[in-house]
């Protein structure tokens, strides 16, 4: 019976991390601030929507939003005007219907842009 249940619990949380967004890098060129985002076990079809920067208590909504899948990954690029001071730095945005948090940098020092 234990080995039932830690069966159900390990399966159940594999289908949980299996949809996860995560950062995976942040640049500050060419006029703009561009985001990249990735998904290792992106669904056949997705939708993305609503995406938002936020920092230094601010947001900006995003000026463009391009994705690519390629087998069984997504990789999402969103490109927002040029910023030049991050703190508590995340994006929100809606992933197949559902409302998604991204912490990208928690304090500017957390990663060295390129050149400003």
């Amino acid at each position: 019976m234990k080995k039932m249940i830690l069966f159900a619990v390990l399966a159940l949380s594999s289908l949980l991390a299996s949809a996860e967004l995560r950062y995976k890098s942040i640049s500050n060129t060419d006029g703009k601030t561009t985001v990249c985002i990735i998904d290792d076990f992106a669904p056949s079809k997705i939708a993305i929507s609503d995406v938002v920067l936020h920092t230094c208590g601010k947001e900006y909504k995003a000026k463009s939003t391009k994705s690519r899948q390629e087998a069984g990954m997504a990789d999402i690029t969103v490109t927002f005007k040029r910023l030049t001071k991050f703190d508590d730095t995340y994006v929100t945005l809606k992933y197949n219907g559902r409302e998604v948090k991204i912490p990208i940098l928690r304090k500017e020092t957390d990663r060295i842009l390129s050149p400003l």
